[in-house]
């Protein structure tokens, strides 16, 4: 399963076979504001996170997306809960919040009338994954927050805000733009992992200084800052920081998006991999690189599969459709290195006195081509899919 930013989709692909099987579409949920196959970005409807489940017998999709509306200042983004099928079948729909008004004061929000304020809705959302409690978690990414969200059961598309961690919490510091985020059972407490891309320095050709963090969200309204990855410095643009427990045992890898530029418009981006230490600093290990026969672009994400036993890189090949770049979509698997620690700290520098490179070795697989900045991919073993993902081919979007 590939998310397709630029057209709004997610594509299906039976690796066994060699097939594309099928496809959802924004324009299907939405054909009013999303226009099919879009690749016009000025005010498009952009696919970004899909996360998958199987409720008793039953695949379901927890998608995240921006809308068209250029009457507004900012990107509208909207979540939905979905059922696979042609049109998708909606659980639940958020395209609007409800934020309670001590937590509004404490954000310093005026929501009264509030359609022009994008603190006040979803901007440029990237991910949401469910939580125990029936709430969803959201990166919403362009207002630099994590919010914990009740669905609605009104049948009403407005999302009521429980908790909001943000810039106001006195630990967060100046982290923004968080892309990803991974919930974490850690005994009696409940840890959550956010990728924040980061503001650009000053000048033209400056990076993203990004950044990965650790939090106790047992309580999310008293949430505390365990870490801050790397401890000094900052990763370039970095995307979707995971944990994996894997052969080698716990790691943290991570989408290190511009990891071997030396400046934004050279666009070659890492897969970054340190240890994972709990509540315990990672400990950084090496950024991997393709062979002389070819660069990574700007690399949206990386993660370890445990059906192909590999690291499932996601790369867009462009950051964004404006940029002059003309490196092609593409998904990768590539194997997990035995690394041992360098002694360097991983944070990203024009000179990269503080990586280490390694190469990637390349695995077998069979993945759509021709892809349109796609931003994340899912290997799904048939034997753990429901009904309508697992058994039946899904067909194309209507």
């Amino acid at each position: 399963m590939v998310s397709e930013t630029a057209t709004g989709r997610l594509v299906f692909r039976d690796t066994a076979t060699d097939n594309r099987v099928g496809a959802l579409c924004l324009a299907e949920l939405h054909p009013d504001e999303c226009t099919r196959g879009t690749h016009n970005l000025d005010r498009p409807c952009l696919m970004f996170g899909a996360v998958p489940q199987v409720d008793a017998g039953t695949d379901l999709l927890t998608i995240s997306y921006t809308l068209r509306n250029p009457s507004l200042s900012y990107a509208p983004g909207a979540l939905a809960r979905i059922q696979p099928a042609h049109p998708p079948e909606v659980q639940w729909m958020i395209t609007d919040l409800d934020i309670p008004i001590e937590l509004a004061e404490r954000e310093g929000l005026d929501c009264t009338d509030g359609l022009n304020v994008a603190e006040c809705h979803l901007f440029g959302n990237h991910m949401a994954i469910p939580d125990p409690t029936g709430d969803v978690i959201i990166a919403d990414t362009s207002n630099s927050r994590i919010l914990w969200v009740t669905p609605p059961e009104d049948g009403s598309e407005i999302g009521t805000v429980t908790s909001i961690l943000s810039r106001t919490h006195p630990d967060w510091g100046d982290d923004q733009f968080v892309n990803h985020i991974q919930r974490i059972d850690a005994g009696e407490s409940t840890w959550l992992l956010a990728t924040f891309k980061g503001q650009k320095g000053r000048g033209e050709d400056t990076v993203n200084e990004g950044k990965i963090v650790l939090w106790d969200v047992t309580d999310p309204l008293a949430a505390t800052r365990i870490w801050t990855y790397p401890a000094d410095g900052f990763l370039a643009s970095v995307h979707h920081g995971s944990m994996h427990q894997t052969p080698y045992g716990s790691v943290l890898l991570y989408a290190h998006s511009l990891g071997e530029s030396e400046r934004a418009d050279h666009g070659k981006g890492t897969v970054g991999l340190a240890t994972w230490a709990g509540s315990d600093p990672p400990i950084y290990l090496g950024d991997g690189v393709l062979p002389v026969d070819g660069d990574l672009g700007f690399v949206r994400a990386a993660s370890w599969s445990d059906t192909a036993e590999g690291i499932l890189i996601t790369d867009s090949g462009c950051e964004n459709a404006e940029s002059e770049c003309e490196k092609a979509g593409s998904i990768l698997l590539a194997e997990l290195p035995d690394l041992t620690a360098p002694g360097r700290s991983g944070a990203w520098e024009k000179e990269h006195t503080q990586q280490s490179f390694f190469e990637l070795q390349r695995l077998p697989l069979s993945a759509p081509d021709d892809l349109s900045l796609p931003f994340s991919s899912d290997l799904l073993p048939l034997s753990a899919l429901g009904a309508e993902l697992g058994k039946t081919p899904l067909g194309r979007c209507d």
